[in-house]
């Protein structure tokens, strides 16, 4: 007959395991595709297509997406998802992007900080909330438009509940304009 002892060794030590083992899950298991899961980003080498015609406004250097149509900076919903498709260099005339397909040849992940406070005072922060935004960029390449240099899709988030844009998030912004093959 086992004493209480060993009974109670052998419960803690299972328990402990199943601790351990569970805590070695991998956070894919709860999305139902990697590119529901923030964390998935595609290989460099995908093909990025623009199917239709972009127009950048003179003295800018890029143009705007959300909800599957071009936008002002002005107009952008700053909290939910968006994207920039921007050129090299600046022009005084509008500049053209013609549909094409791009091949990213790097990507990376990004944050900045910034105050939206009503209360800020200018020049030094006061303790208000602090938001991030959380940025992807898919730099590009293109034999026929060499001037075009990246996309990057973000939106701003409290920083206690920031995570950057899934895939399928991404995807759901640029709907039929722009998409990742």
């Amino acid at each position: 007959m086992q004493s209480k002892s060993s009974t109670s060794s052998r419960f803690l030590w299972i328990v402990f395991l199943a601790a351990v083992l569970s805590a070695c899950q991998s956070d894919a298991t709860y999305y139902a595709s990697p590119e529901d899961n923030p964390a998935y980003l595609p290989a460099t080498g995908t093909q990025l297509v623009l199917h239709q015609p972009l127009t950048i406004a003179p003295d800018k250097a890029g143009v705007y997406l959300q909800y599957g149509k071009t936008t002002e900076f002005n107009q952008i919903q700053r909290y939910s998802a968006h994207c920039r498709f921007e050129v090299y260099k600046l022009s005084t005339e509008h500049q053209l992007i013609q549909p094409d397909t791009f091949i990213i040849h790097k990507i990376s992940q990004q944050q900045s900080a910034a105050d939206f406070s009503p209360y800020r005072k200018v020049g030094r922060y006061d303790g208000g909330v602090a938001y991030l935004y959380y940025a992807t960029e898919f730099y590009l390449a293109s034999t026929t438009q060499p001037n075009v240099f990246r996309l990057t899709c973000g939106h701003w988030l409290l920083a206690n509940e920031g995570r950057y844009l899934s895939l399928m998030e991404i995807r759901s912004t640029l709907s039929d304009v722009i998409t990742l093959q």
